[in-house]
């Protein structure tokens, strides 16, 4: 859950506690569920299910759930599956059931129109490409692990540069700042 993040004076993020624990006896193969989950980080295809504590999750799963964290680090708390609905109200769950990623850049039989006033995929350089497979991949394609978001957001942060205007801001080396952009948007310099 978001609400479970703790970040320290140098940036530092730290991700605290879990849903639940769903454990598998190696000796087995028996495993003990549990039904207590955030739905809004949960993948399209565990939404459905009348009972969760009957699925057998795995580390693809858990991924889904960690790009939704990363994304909401990095785009301001927004979470992906939020946006304009386009002819007719989606909840979050519904949404993510429908891979309606509101961010993606082409998306067939959209659904939902990136927020207004919000910093662009864009602004997140390549990882906009894990996001795009986090969201939109139909299993069992995998999903990026935690190894490759740290791999990639340490790649992404050394990519930053302070910005000119405001030395808050960081951008992407050669590009204008996405923060400041969105700044002169919202009247908020």
């Amino acid at each position: 859950k978001e609400r479970n993040t703790l970040i320290g004076p140098r940036a530092e993020v730290t991700l605290l506690d879990t849903d639940g624990w769903q454990v598998r006896d190696p000796a087995s193969g028996r495993v003990f569920p549990n039904r207590l989950v955030t739905w809004t980080h949960q993948p399209p295809e565990m939404h459905g299910h009348r009972d969760i504590g009957l699925v057998a999750r795995d580390a693809n799963h858990d991924d889904f759930g960690l790009a939704v964290l990363v994304f909401q680090l990095l785009l301001q708390g927004r979470h992906p599956f939020a946006g304009v609905p386009i002819g007719g109200d989606l909840s979050i769950e519904e949404a993510i059931k429908r891979r309606q990623f509101s961010y993606a850049p082409a998306l067939p039989r959209r659904q939902l129109g990136p927020p207004p006033l919000t910093l662009s995929l864009a602004a997140t350089g390549k990882l906009g490409d894990l996001f795009c497979q986090a969201f939109l991949s139909l299993p069992p394609a995998p999903r990026p692990t935690a190894e490759e978001w740290i791999a990639a957001l340490e790649s992404y942060s050394a990519s930053l540069s302070d910005c000119s205007v405001n030395p808050a801001h960081a951008r992407s080396q050669g590009t204008p700042c996405p923060l400041c952009d969105l700044e002169s948007q919202t009247g908020k310099l």
